[in-house]
């Protein structure tokens, strides 16, 4: 017997990073650089091969990538964004951006 959606944990729930760059308006493209510049990397990263990595991202981070496509369409550079990301991690939120809602 399959289970429904409101009975599988958050942790569970994972998005290929297509999906997600739809998902919080975005393209693939600031999702690599998000990645690559650590501001939000994927849950579940696979490499298959050399040309061929899959990358999931769980619940939360889309949440976060919500939260940060959101900063960006009201003009928040993303270097700001990016400082605050570092300073709420120094001061121990290991997940400033889930921890944290927008007005």
């Amino acid at each position: 017997m399959a289970a429904n959606a409101s009975q599988v944990p958050d942790d569970l729930i994972a998005m290929p990073a297509a999906a997600a760059a739809r998902f919080a308006g975005v393209s693939q493209r600031q999702l690599r650089y998000w990645d690559e510049t650590r501001l939000l990397s994927p849950g579940i990263k696979r490499q298959f091969s050399e040309r061929n990595t899959v990358r999931l991202y769980t619940f939360s981070e889309l949440l976060e990538l919500r939260v940060i496509a959101s900063l960006e369409r009201l003009r928040m550079p993303l270097r700001r964004i990016r400082k605050v990301v570092q300073f709420l991690r120094r001061e121990g939120h290991a997940a400033p951006l889930r921890d944290f809602a927008l007005p």
